[in-house]
């Protein structure tokens, strides 16, 4: 793509191109009065421009969706908590004590239902305890999975700066550093 040809009928009457940079299909092309954007290839709009007084600086970052990040902390939190209450508290073991054979003595002196509800409840609370367990790994199951949906949703992005709106944005594969380069000096020179 050649970024001169695609601005040439977006100029202003007495402006002009002063660099051009093509980036993986896309483009950015600073002018006499703007900075143009050009993104066929990117997701949004195909073309934005700002002017060029507002362009605060270029660079090149990684850009996640960084709500999944945000969604981690509570089961992470919620995870950790729910396994360190099953492996700290040992519910199977307050009733550990009881077995069949005080059961059946306890039973025969008058007391058997006592005992039985008692193992019940056992029962329970280690049905109770096993639960906690699996429910703090399903946590940071799902922790792992909001970061493995973060991690995919990370990509190289050429960024313009603007102040006061929102930011060029624009997809790339690595750093680019000389094209970056040759945009920021073209930006520091007088138009």
């Amino acid at each position: 793509m050649d970024p001169e040809a695609r601005v040439s009928d977006l100029l202003y009457r007495g402006e002009t191109v002063a660099e051009s940079v093509e980036v993986d299909g896309n483009g950015v092309v600073v002018t006499s009065h703007r900075v143009l954007a050009l993104t066929p290839e990117g997701d949004g709009p195909n073309f934005r421009h700002v002017d060029r007084p507002n362009v605060t600086g270029v660079r090149v970052e990684t850009v996640g969706a960084s709500r999944w990040l945000r969604r981690t902390f509570q089961p992470f939190v919620l995870g950790l908590v729910l396994l360190a209450g099953g492996w700290i508290v040992d519910l199977d073991g307050l009733t550990s004590g009881l077995d069949s054979t005080s059961t059946e003595t306890a039973g025969r002196t008058g007391v058997g239902g006592v005992v039985s509800m008692a193992e019940g409840l056992g029962r329970a609370l280690a049905f109770f305890d096993d639960a906690l367990l699996v429910g703090g790994a399903l946590c940071l199951l799902l922790v792992a999975a909001f970061l493995g949906v973060y991690a995919h949703s990370r990509q190289r992005r050429l960024i313009v700066a603007v102040a006061g709106e929102e930011d060029l944005s624009i997809p790339v594969e690595c750093d680019r550093p000389e094209a970056v380069g040759r945009l920021r000096d073209c930006l520091r020179s007088s138009p």
